[in-house]
């Protein structure tokens, strides 16, 4: 399930929001590489995954650009601002799997940073998992 979730959230970039600034990112063609490595009792190697989405004006002006909708999570908080955004959210499914994570993201204009934390607790025991994200803008959207 983590995977998914966190797949789902970092294919579009991560963040929605209603009533934000516009961020400091430029419309066109991104590229952004997602870093995934677990911590505590069960660590696994990392994982690496890029991706290519094309971000326009009006996405990055109406949050679409940020988040895709997940089924069974709920943001507790969600910020976004012309350099960076915020959130955290929970989520949980019927096999009995719950997720709560966080992340902050930076924007600076052609690239972008950021780090999600999420910590699981699973049929295994308690995970975490952290993701770091680097975006760059790579030319205009096809």
């Amino acid at each position: 399930m983590y995977k998914q979730l966190i797949a789902s959230a970092l294919l579009v970039g991560l963040i929605a929001t209603v009533q934000a600034e516009t961020p400091n990112l430029e419309p066109g063609l991104w590229e952004t590489k997602a870093t995934m490595r677990g911590e505590g009792g069960f660590p696994m190697p990392e994982q690496t995954h890029t991706s290519t989405d094309c971000m326009t004006e009006e996405d990055l002006a109406g949050g679409d650009a940020f988040f895709e909708d997940v089924e069974q999570c709920e943001f507790e908080r969600r910020e976004i601002r012309r350099d960076g955004a915020d959130f955290e959210m929970n989520c949980s499914d019927p096999s009995g799997m719950s997720m709560n994570m966080t992340a902050t993201m930076s924007f600076h204009g052609d690239t972008s940073e950021g780090t999600i934390r999420a910590e699981l607790e699973t049929p295994m025991g308690p995970m975490t998992m952290v993701t770091t994200l680097e975006g760059r803008r790579i030319g205009d959207c096809p």
